[in-house]
């Protein structure tokens, strides 16, 4: 036999620092060795750390076979040789180390290879607990202290050592190579042997943890994908958006009928030489159209893009209603008067069909809850889709097509996507071989289309079934609009010159506004009337000032870029052991749930370009740092089998070996 210069197993153990891994590699290349022993027909029959020295090269090397026993094995078997007879046929009594002795060879019977296998058992808990050797065989301990290092899988190295130990030798491992396989198994996260039935849930855990091992690029690639569609779905459902540059100034002036009007018709200041006009806001509000048509014709002297009237005609008074139609012929501009409700054909209800008749085009008078809005913009109906026929425009949406082409009647479609509705223009009255279809379409983004599904909607006439296509518009603080707001009774009173000042080129939106009606308070806090936020609407569409949805292509390339980037920063990171990956999991999950929330609800508030990006960009990176690093901290755990070196405690195992013999 040759020399070993090196030291005992436990001493070793003790002087130097040594991971999980590495004591299981040496138990396994015992049990190697000891099968090749075997194989050569010895058994040991005394394995124990001071029978096992460790070289410079931190190779192990069995010694002491001062008790071992051949076997008769005429070849080398990887099976169980407890039915062929040792050399030497004798009663023995206890012969071995207490904790190590397997029970056959306490009792001095008959003992194969698997004697052997029971002490490696032993053993393996000595090496990994530091725990005496007889304290092995107490299954719930056993768990506990393997559970008590951190070591990895605590119970699949328990049944381990468990099988090794098994009182008949029936029960375990037929040989050492089985055993060295297993703890290969444990090692890479394959499943063991140890169990004999491994349940459904046992095996898809180890499946996950060996992908996760061996494939732990291919994880985080996967993970980060992950990332990159749910932050793209989120972002999308949050209603991601970015507004355009305006292409000009606003375009849009309000004419408000106030109470400043009211009292001017009291006064006699305006409509004075209009016989039947009432000043009484009850009973006389029908008589007021006298009083609009007279408003038009002083508007027709200056030269306005559209005129728009926030108000519905519901009935037809012949002695006001000619007044009024004469009005709108004298406009050269078109002009658009609003509507409660449509039929499923999209014909308005509730409308005088003089008035209609002679406006150039009708809108839904649906509007916008301020309250429900963010400081930044107004979520706007473009059109409500009902019935088989073609969307209904809100006042906007037909103002904004007059001016486009005002002898043209207006169709809408929402494309396949409802990302876009279309404008397109339908001729009069086309001459001979003439298309009835202009070749002007103009496209309106759409930020989402919403189901009404009860009647519970804060639009009134709308109906289960209908659809609504919503558009954005931007906020404007109060002053924004009191500078573009010109009193009713100023346009009857002012001078050419000034009618010219105010109202060339630019789209006239007529509206009350009576404190408590049609009356409401934003989301800054200031109180706002109806026709402002319809002339919000027509404003952004005028001045091109459209907030985009984004595409959910551009979302998604920009989520992948970012996740990208994510990728490769924890890649950078440097390696650390973790004792627990309970702390990180619970830290990452939080920032990943914070983070994809608070990324949800800024879209919503902001949609400047720059701000928008980086929103985007934050919620991106942090929530795939997050589940990034988590997925590398998990594959570094796995090779990390505990997390840190056991301690041993004082050594009880007796360096000699306990032979009595019987004769």
């Amino acid at each position: 036999m040759e020399y070993v210069d090196g030291v005992r197993l436990n001493e070793y153990l003790k002087q130097t620092t040594v991971s999980l891994a590495e004591r299981i590699e040496i138990i396994r290349k015992v049990a190697l060795a000891l099968q090749y022993a075997h194989e050569q027909g010895v058994i040991h029959r005394d394995i124990k750390p001071q029978n096992i020295l460790i070289d410079h090269d931190r190779e192990p090397h069995i010694v002491d076979f001062g008790i071992a026993k051949r076997l008769g094995l005429s070849e080398p078997k990887d099976e169980p040789s407890s039915g062929l007879a040792l050399d030497e046929q004798r009663t023995e009594g206890p012969i071995g180390t207490v904790g190590y002795i397997a029970p056959e060879q306490a009792a001095g019977r008959t003992v194969d290879e698997r004697a052997d296998v029971f002490a490696l058992g032993a053993l393996l808990f000595y090496c990994v607990t530091g725990e005496p050797a007889r304290l092995a065989r107490d299954a719930e301990h056993r768990l506990q202290a393997f559970a008590a290092r951190g070591v990895s899988n605590p119970d699949d190295l328990s049944r381990i050592v468990g099988r090794c130990l098994e009182k008949s030798p029936d029960d375990r491992y037929v040989s050492c190579r089985r055993l060295a396989d297993d703890l290969r198994n444990y090692v890479e996260g394959r499943p063991i042997a140890a169990r004999t039935d491994p349940a459904l849930g046992y095996r898809a855990r180890r499946l996950a943890a060996l992908v996760l091992r061996m494939y732990p690029i291919t994880v985080r690639c996967a993970v980060l994908v992950a990332v990159a569609a749910l932050m793209t779905v989120l972002l999308w459902r949050s209603g991601a958006r970015v507004s355009t540059a305006a292409t000009s100034e606003s375009r849009t002036v309000i004419v408000a009928f106030k109470p400043s009007t009211v009292q001017a018709i009291r006064e006699g200041r305006i409509g004075a030489d209009l016989p039947g006009l009432s000043a009484n806001p009850l009973t006389g509000f029908r008589s007021w159209r006298l009083l609009h048509g007279r408003l038009m014709e002083r508007m027709a002297l200056a030269d306005p893009l559209v005129v728009v009237w926030d108000y519905y005609f519901k009935d037809c008074r012949p002695e006001y209603d000619a007044a009024l139609i004469r009005g709108i012929r004298a406009l050269r501009a078109p002009t658009i008067v609003g509507a409660p409700d449509f039929d499923e054909d999209g014909r308005p209800k509730n409308l005088c069909a003089d008035v209609s008749a002679a406006a150039a085009g009708t809108g839904w008078l649906l509007g916008v809850t301020p309250s429900s809005a963010t400081t930044t913009s107004y979520e706007t109906p473009l059109c409500v889709l009902r019935g088989f026929g073609p969307p209904i425009p809100s006042l906007a949406i037909q103002a904004f097509a007059a001016t486009r082409l005002p002898d043209a009647d207006l169709i809408l479609h929402l494309d396949r996507d409802e990302r876009e509705l279309q404008l397109r223009y339908k001729r009069r009255n086309p001459a001979p071989g003439e298309s009835i279809w202009h070749a002007r379409v103009d496209a309106v983004p759409v930020y989402r289309v919403v189901d009404v599904k009860d009647n519970a909607t804060r639009f009134r006439r709308v109906r289960v079934g209908d659809r609504i296509a919503h558009g954005r518009a931007p906020v404007h603080d109060n002053a924004f609009w009191d500078a573009r707001t010109i009193a009713y009774e100023d346009v009857l009173l002012a001078d050419e010159r000034q009618l010219h000042q105010w109202l060339d080129g630019k789209a006239v939106i007529v509206g009350q506004m009576f404190p408590g009606r049609d009356h409401h308070r934003n989301a800054r806090d200031e109180m706002v009337y109806g026709c402002q936020i319809h002339a919000e609407s027509l404003d952004a569409l005028l001045r091109d000032v459209r907030s985009i949805r984004h595409w959910r292509s551009h979302l998604l390339a920009r989520c992948v870029l970012w996740s990208a980037l994510a990728g490769v920063i924890v890649t950078v990171l440097p390696r650390r052991q973790w004792n627990s990956l309970t702390i990180p999991t619970t830290a990452a999950a939080v920032v990943f749930v914070a983070t994809v929330l608070t990324g949800s609800v800024l879209v919503r508030r902001w949609s400047d370009p720059v701000v928008l990006e980086v929103v985007i960009a934050a919620s991106t990176l942090l929530a795939a740092l997050s589940a990034a690093w988590l997925a590398r901290a998990a594959h570094e755990r796995q090779f990390q089998l505990a997390p840190h070196a056991v301690t041993l405690d004082d050594d009880e195992t007796i360096p000699s070996t306990v032979l009595a013999e019987t004769r």
